[in-house]
């Protein structure tokens, strides 16, 4: 059964600490919403419990994509068409960018972000594998907790280990060009944009 939207409120906080504050008041009220091609899919058959929405769409300190000496860093409302597009993502994390463009049609990467297809833990998403793959980190943070926590990744089908935390963003060390990576999506016909399993190889054989 369809969800009756005039049943749902939409607020958009004007920062981060004021979403973790909501968040952190009134815990189990509200969902957060980011791209929203998930949400919406659970909005329209009527499985979306919570009924008041923060989006965090709007929030510039969640959508970056900074690069260091040593490391990539992205944040969780980075889109995927963000992350086709850059230069340095398809340098140095060249299975990060591919996934990206496996990641539904070309409308959905504009608006899914990579936090929010982590965090919905599905085991269709494809940025997961290759971010376990390169080792990668999430960055986490909680209302009154101001200095991000960084925990290695662990896959769960519809779970995460979050807790009260929120992910901010992701890093991984831009890897040399010696190593090779492997990434397999598996999908149950050849027309079909949803994968069912993906596999992450790596092997740190030197290329001939």
């Amino acid at each position: 059964m369809r969800s009756d939207v005039s049943q749902f409120e939409l607020t958009a906080p004007p920062s981060l600490d004021a979403v973790l504050a909501a968040l952190a008041n009134e815990p189990g009220k509200h969902t957060l919403l980011a791209g929203g091609t998930e949400l919406m899919v659970a909005l329209g058959t009527g499985r979306l419990n919570q009924h008041s929405l923060l989006s965090i769409q709007h929030l510039r300190e969640l959508r970056f994509i900074g690069v260091d000496d040593s490391a990539i860093h992205i944040g969780s409302g980075t889109t995927f068409t963000d992350i086709r597009r850059s230069k340095v993502i398809a340098a140095d994390l060249p299975l990060m960018a591919q996934s990206a463009s496996w990641t539904g049609s070309v409308a959905n990467q504009n608006r899914g972000t990579l936090g929010g297809n982590i965090c919905n833990a599905s085991p269709a998403a494809d940025t997961p594998p290759v971010l376990l793959a390169y080792g990668a980190t999430l960055t986490l943070v909680s209302s009154g907790i101001r200095r991000p926590r960084c925990v290695r990744m662990s896959c769960c089908i519809r779970s995460t280990c979050r807790g009260r935390s929120r992910g901010t963003g992701i890093t991984s060390a831009r890897w040399e060009h010696e190593t090779r990576r492997r990434f397999r999506r598996s999908l149950l016909r050849r027309l079909r944009s949803s994968t069912v399993i993906g596999s992450r190889i790596y092997d740190w054989a030197e290329l001939l």
